[in-house]
Formats: C-alpha cells, structure tokens, sequence
C-alpha cells in the first residue's frame, strides 16, 4: 500500500498521507504579483491618532511618525522608485514543503512532484495567470 495518494490537476497536485488522512495542495509553482515599489513620504500623527491614545508621550498631532524615503531631486511621494515584475513565478522547495506539512520528506513522493511539476506547466500557468489579470 503507498503511504500517499495524489490527484493530479493541471496545475497543481492534492495529496493525503493515507495514516492519517492529512491533505495537502500544492501548486506547480509560488506566482506572486510583484508589483512597483513607491518612494514614501513622512507620515504624520493625525487628530484621530490622538482621539484614539495613539500618539506616544512627548508627540502631538502633525508631528512625524513614520519617516518616509530620501527622495531624490526631480522626484515627489508616489513616484515609482523601484519597477516591479508583475507576476513571477517561484519556485517551491519541495522537501522543505514535505517537511512543513508531514514532517518527513519522503522520497518516492518528492521525486513524482518533480517530475510532474516540469518547467513547460510552470510556464503555462505563469502564462494563464497572467491574461487572466
């Protein structure tokens, strides 16, 4: 008897260790959006801050709370300083997955989701994720 059974889908895999019934989802790969990071300005302690005991002793409203970015000349708060990727895909660390969820990494089972977890479907479900958004 295997100690696991899978359900394949088109991107992903279910899997349930049979001693216990344990499931577990995985998908081909992590896709994550990645979107622009902005430059930041100060944020500031506002009345609602105060009306709530959120100022700290010694501040007041329209004092600095957060300090914002070195914004560069020619630049303002909201402008793109680093450009994002969009959606990426990355990689999973099966074992370490394995380990998280079942605490063992079996190796009959890590080798089935490698091999089915190929470069081409993480490709074509980065490709289908992305005209869908």
């Amino acid at each position: 008897m295997d100690k696991y059974t899978i359900l394949k889908h088109k991107y992903a895999i279910d899997i349930t260790r049979v001693s216990d019934g344990l499931p577990f989802a995985m998908a081909c790969s992590n896709i994550v959006f990645e979107g622009d990071t902005l430059y930041q300005g100060d944020e500031y302690f506002t009345q609602e801050h105060k009306d709530k005991g959120w100022i700290p002793e010694g501040k007041d409203v329209g004092d600095v709370c957060t300090v914002g970015d070195t914004i560069p000349p020619g630049k303002k708060a909201g402008d793109i300083k680093q450009k994002g990727r969009g959606w990426i895909s990355l990689d999973w660390d099966i074992g370490a997955e394995l380990e998280r969820v079942y605490g063992e990494v079996d190796p009959d089972l890590k080798k089935q989701l490698t091999e089915y977890f190929t470069e081409e479907m993480k490709e074509a479900c980065l490709k289908e994720t992305r005209a869908l958004y």
